[in-house]
């Protein structure tokens, strides 16, 4: 994902090369417990967020890219599983 975003980024944008490549480092190097931080990502990377009775829509700044739907089932299996435990989640397909 950060190759395709960073192609994207040095094609659409007025920034350099060099100045997008330091921003996705910084993105990549922060720290998730600080609230800033995680602002920062939701404000960079989500454009925007339906929320229903039973599920949320998420659609990320990426273009082309399907919504992401979280149903209120894997809401519950994400929160089972304690901090950290997205990204093992996601990987676990």
């Amino acid at each position: 994902m950060v190759d395709s975003t960073y192609n994207l980024l040095c094609t659409q944008s007025l920034l350099t090369e060099p100045e997008i490549h330091l921003f996705l480092t910084q993105l990549q190097e922060g720290n998730i417990d600080d609230e800033k931080y995680r602002q920062m990502l939701v404000n960079t990377l989500v454009n925007k967020v339906y929320v229903y009775d039973n599920k949320t829509t998420i659609y990320f700044s990426a273009a082309g890219k399907e919504p992401v739907e979280i149903t209120a089932e894997l809401r519950k299996k994400v929160e089972g599983q304690g901090k950290g435990s997205y990204r093992t989640l996601m990987a676990e397909g």
